[in-house]
């Protein structure tokens, strides 16, 4: 198993709030060109575990938001960035230097989401 980066630890925010992500983190709102969207079943044992979510996670040192978006989308639910087209982007108010970023992006139409690794019980 390798070792995690250390950019994937908890940040006290000023929101009040503790957040996975110690540079912030980063989300995609995933949808099909016939209007449904993306979601991924949280494992039991993650941050927020039963939950259905964006994929999504802590951004990574020299990531941009978008980048830090694919990459757990591929790694979670095992779309690439040839699947996707990325269409906009918005910024979480309210965390202070702490920043959550959703990207939203259509996918291909032969997209198919799957859960991809351990932290994903299930896609829909």
């Amino acid at each position: 198993m390798t070792e995690r980066p250390p950019e994937e630890n908890w940040h006290d925010c000023a929101c009040g709030e503790r957040h996975w992500g110690t540079l912030g983190a980063a989300g995609l709102l995933a949808w099909r060109p016939d209007g449904c969207f993306l979601l991924h079943h949280r494992g039991e044992w993650t941050h927020h575990g039963g939950t259905w979510a964006l994929p999504g996670g802590a951004r990574r040192a020299g990531e941009t938001f978008r980048t830090t978006a694919l990459r757990e989308a591929a790694e979670e639910v095992g779309l690439s960035e040839g699947d996707l087209v990325p269409r906009w982007w918005h910024i979480a108010p309210g965390h202070g230097r702490w920043t959550y970023t959703t990207v939203g992006a259509v996918t291909a139409p032969a997209a198919a989401p799957l859960a991809a690794d351990w932290e994903t019980a299930g896609v829909a």
